[in-house]
């Protein structure tokens, strides 16, 4: 079920990463600081905005903010494209870009009423020179220099901008560097201030899961991990992605010997998204091991027969996938899995939440036996 803005946003603030004491990039610890005041404050007024659009495009329980948070897309929307086409004035203690220039920036970016943003980061420690936020109709075309500062901090701007700019290199696939585009996906790096995404080195990849895991109880986290684990150990190497189409989430991609560079060249994925968390597992040799899964738990059975969370299920179209799909058998009879590439619950979808020890052993086992055919 999906969280009410107040309550998401207290969600977003848990998943701010803490910046070690010795960390050095100007106005990363400032910023960090920022986004709980933000948080804070979106929670506070979550309950007057909670408007969520009608038919949100789900994934797996996915999170999708344009469609369930359009306030607290928009407000991040208009914190990130402030970051990156604004510039520092001489001093660099402050934002300049003329109101023009960010009107039509914002209108690209499908921000609703960007003025009433403005006036939310104000209750943030932002302050606007340049705009007279209190009339009833605030024009940014009439502003020709708008300045932008942060008195509490000022450093908080130019973190504020590193994270703006990270987030877009870390979705240099599906855009163009610089292009406004990059703030319709506003996801975990800049909202997160996922400083290790400014790192050069490969980030260790066992800490950034971890704290991606946080929200999830412990027997999810281990789960995850010793799955995770069992794969590179069987030479699988992973590659971390964020969901697309304004999704709130992470792919753990899996591929044999190279690191896949995007879903369709992952065998094996392990989604998570703030409220549910699932594998998909690629187990070809299913039919080798038969006797295996007819004594999984009832519930983890049912799920295997029937394909719950595909859009494609075999049960649902018969007829279209009845030369397809992955043939095994349960217990005498047949059934199919989906086959279509680009569904992300093709093959065997599992749900890695609601755990019980039963569960938890027979899934790694099925894994731990699919492996041994690598």
């Amino acid at each position: 079920m999906q969280k009410p803005l107040t309550d998401f946003a207290k969600h977003m603030k848990d998943l701010v990463l803490e910046i070690p004491a010795d960390y050095s990039v100007k106005g990363i610890q400032a910023f960090h600081d920022f986004l709980h005041q933000f948080f804070d404050y979106i929670a506070i007024v979550g309950d007057q905005h909670d408007k969520p659009k009608p038919n949100a495009n789900r994934v797996w329980g996915g999170i999708n903010f344009t469609m369930d948070y359009p306030f607290l897309r928009d407000m991040a929307a208009v914190l990130m494209n402030i970051g990156t086409c604004a510039e520092f004035n001489p001093i660099g203690d402050t934002f300049v870009i003329s109101g023009t220039e960010l009107k039509n920036i914002l209108k690209k970016a499908k921000v609703q009423k960007p003025a009433t943003c403005l006036r939310h980061l104000t209750h943030c420690g932002i302050e606007f020179s340049g705009i007279d936020l209190d009339t009833e109709k605030p024009d940014l075309a009439k502003a020709q220099t708008l300045k932008i500062s942060y008195p509490d901090n000022p450093a908080m701007l130019h973190g504020l901008k590193t994270m703006a700019n990270a987030q877009i290199k870390i979705n240099k696939k599906r855009y163009k560097e610089g292009s406004w585009a990059c703030v319709n996906t506003i996801d975990n790096i800049f909202l997160r201030c996922d400083y290790n995404a400014l790192e050069d080195t490969e980030i260790e990849q066992v800490a950034t899961i971890t704290d991606i895991l946080k929200p999830f109880p412990p027997d999810t986290q281990q789960l995850v991990l010793s799955i995770h684990q069992r794969l590179l150990d069987s030479n699988f190497k992973c590659d971390i992605t964020t969901g697309r189409n304004s999704a709130i989430g992470f792919y753990l991609l899996y591929a044999h010997k190279a690191k896949p560079k995007q879903v369709f060249h992952a065998s094996w994925i392990i989604g998570i998204t703030p409220n549910n968390c699932g594998i998909k597992i690629d187990a070809k040799h299913a039919s080798e091991y038969v006797d295996i899964i007819e004594n999984f738990p009832q519930d983890l059975l049912q799920v295997i027969r029937t394909g719950t969370g595909c859009v494609h299920n075999p049960a649902a179209h018969p007829n279209e996938l009845k030369e397809s799909g992955f043939k095994f058998i349960i217990r005498g009879e047949e059934y199919r899995k989906c086959s279509v590439i680009a569904c992300s619950n093709n093959e065997y979808w599992i749900p890695l939440t609601d755990l019980t020890e039963e569960k938890n052993l027979a899934i790694l086992k099925w894994i731990g036996k699919e492996l041994d055919y690598v």
